[in-house]
């Protein structure tokens, strides 16, 4: 059998330090040998829309156009483009940092790894034309709602990744996401102020649930270990069910379809379609689609 030369490992020069690799260097590389031995990392064509991140900001637009709708409260088409690309941009930031910070359980993420520097130019892109959309088309009330839930996300950002997650984990992450995320698909109906808040805030806060509960699934399926704790799933869809249930017909609908589109997910899941699950898991959030093909 032919030997191995084993080479030792070598050290810097007496006085030199080891620099370390530019982050175009580290981010932009080839994931590591030993994910590629373990994990399938061929993109299916329906996984693209998942790892692009470019189904949240679908189902944001789905969301805010309902749930207006269902108030009766007009919502412009420069409010859902907005919200569109702000929501896109947010999630591909976020994504390159978790990828930085070396994430590297899912898809998405081994894609942000691989391409953290692009991603963060297409965030930066997205987030000013969606600010830019916002200012040159909706008025000043839309503005002011829109830059307090902007403070509220990235408040949420610097306790996740600047401190590394230290000041923000679990449960709360969880919880904070769904909130974070009901009430920017809100701000129309904020902003408007011609439907009273006790007609719309239970269906926001509905769809908060709903937001929560896809977020907890999602993170028993992919952290192992550093998953939420089990019970928030469930109490994630009580709250979601109790204040659908204080809401419209409409919406009370469309958020149990939604829950038990993802319960049916979590039950399934072991059978072994766990990479089909987290793709469909967005796709449970689309039943209001569903709700106008039948009125």
């Amino acid at each position: 059998m032919p030997r191995t030369e084993r080479r030792e490992p070598v050290s810097p020069a007496p006085g030199k330090r080891r620099v370390a690799p530019a982050a175009s260097e580290r981010y932009n590389r080839p994931a590591p040998r030993h994910w590629r031995a373990v994990v399938n990392d061929t993109l299916p064509w329906w996984l693209w829309p998942n790892v692009l991140a470019l189904d949240a900001p679908v189902v944001a637009a789905v969301w805010q156009r309902f749930l207006a709708g269902v108030a009766g409260s007009p919502v412009s088409l420069g409010a859902t483009v907005a919200l569109g690309l702000i929501v896109w941009g947010v999630y591909l930031g976020d994504r390159a940092l978790d990828a930085m910070r070396g994430a590297n359980t899912s898809d998405r993420h081994r894609f942000a790894a691989r391409h953290a520097a692009a991603l963060v130019r297409v965030s930066a892109a997205a987030l000013l034309a969606g600010a830019a959309v916002a200012v040159l088309t909706l008025p000043v009330r839309y503005l002011c709602a829109g830059a307090l839930v902007a403070a509220g996300t990235g408040a949420y950002l610097v306790a996740v990744h600047a401190a590394r997650g230290a000041a923000l984990k679990g449960a709360a992450k969880v919880v904070l996401v769904g909130a974070m995320f009901a009430a920017g698909v809100a701000i129309p109906l904020a902003a408007e102020g011609t439907v009273p808040v006790r007609d719309w805030l239970p269906g926001c806060a509905a769809f908060a649930g709903l937001c929560a509960l896809n977020c907890a699934l999602i993170a028993r399926w992919e952290d192992g270990p550093a998953a939420p704790p089990a019970w928030l799933a469930p109490a994630t869809a009580i709250l979601a069910i109790g204040f659908a249930l204080a809401g419209p017909v409409e919406v009370a609908g469309a958020v149990f379809a939604s829950a038990a589109a993802l319960a049916a997910l979590h039950i399934a899941r072991p059978v072994g379609f766990t990479r089909a699950a987290r793709v469909l898991a967005d796709v449970a959030l689309l039943s209001p689609v569903v709700a106008w093909g039948l009125s």
